[in-house]
């Protein structure tokens, strides 16, 4: 782990304490940990995509047909209104 310049800046790093293979760290509080953990399911839950709808062809096709059919009369009639 490395030297973490957030918290504080007036701490010796010969003071912290050493890992296993003599790497100084600066332990964080519990609060930090919760919080990082937090970010990283907020970041997992954006990155699912939704599943691609694959239902019955010929009702996607009869409902893509109406909203044209809607639209255009909306455009008719807003032309005709102003």
């Amino acid at each position: 782990m490395a030297l973490r310049k957030d918290t504080c800046n007036n701490v010796d790093p010969k003071d912290l304490p050493k890992d296993a293979q003599g790497h100084r760290y600066e332990l964080g509080s519990s609060v930090q940990a919760f919080t990082e953990q937090e970010k990283n399911l907020n970041n997992n839950k954006k990155q699912q995509k939704k599943k691609k709808r694959r239902g019955n062809r010929k009702q996607q096709h009869q409902r893509r047909r109406l909203r044209l059919q809607q639209q255009k009369q909306y455009n008719i009639t807003d032309q005709h209104m102003g």
